[in-house]
């Protein structure tokens, strides 16, 4: 099971065709793979952009409560979490804040500091701090 709120894994994937990071909602793939005919039936899928992938089901929510009957190991944006039988996760509007450059308004060669790429955006400098 995987939840998520964009539909690309590491090296470009595409599992999850309508996550959104701005859609405010979170997109579920609930995997049911049995043998390993399965697993290379749901890869090919996957790999080959195809509208239905086999023994994958995707939901989508903005409060995911997953129970099971025994732990189980957990990540977090692919680090090990405590294992547990249950997981909560919502969505927190507003609660990342991003800042890129214009396309149009920052030069060809662009400087390693964020500073001066806050600048070129006609954005304010990059706050410091935790996220909220």
């Amino acid at each position: 099971m995987l939840v998520a709120n964009v539909g690309r894994l590491q090296g470009g994937v595409r599992l999850l065709p309508e996550a959104e990071p701005d859609d405010g909602h979170l997109d579920i793939a609930v995997v049911s793979p049995r043998h390993l005919r399965d697993w290379a039936t749901l890869g090919w899928a996957v790999l080959r952009h195809q509208n239905r992938v086999p023994h994958m089901e995707i939901l989508c929510g903005k409060r995911i409560t997953i129970t099971t009957d025994r732990r189980q190991p957990r990540e977090l944006d692919g680090d090990p979490i405590a294992p547990s039988d249950n997981l909560t996760v919502t969505v927190r509007p507003g609660a990342l804040i991003l800042c890129a450059p214009h396309e149009a308004s920052h030069p060809t060669s662009p400087t390693a500091d964020p500073e001066q790429h806050a600048h070129w955006s006609g954005l304010p400098p990059i706050q410091r701090g935790p996220v909220r």
